[in-house]
């Protein structure tokens, strides 16, 4: 496998917080190019991440009756009326 592969900025950072505690941590390298590991401050882009946390999210509203499969994506979220031309009938699932 050629080595360029391999030079992939992975990082991971967590924070844990509650109201008498809090635990952060942060391992791994930001910039794969200059060798910076990443600590816990820094900011770093999600990419993709947030579609897995959104259809968890969608899934678990199901699960508890808040919404259904078949419902319109609007007749949950079109507060601002924009949604109608575009996506207002696609159904959830």
């Amino acid at each position: 496998m050629d080595q360029t592969a391999w030079q992939i900025n992975t990082a991971l950072q967590v924070a844990i917080r509650t109201n008498n505690y809090t635990f952060e941590y942060a391992s791994g390298v930001q910039n794969h190019l200059t060798g910076k590991h990443i600590k816990v401050d820094d900011i770093v882009p999600l990419g993709s991440l947030t579609k897995s946390f959104t259809a968890a999210g969608i899934v678990q509203s199901i699960q508890s009756g808040k919404m259904g499969w078949n419902d319109t994506i609007s007749s949950h979220i079109n507060e601002i009326g924009i949604l109608d031309c575009c996506v207002g009938r696609s159904a959830v699932r």
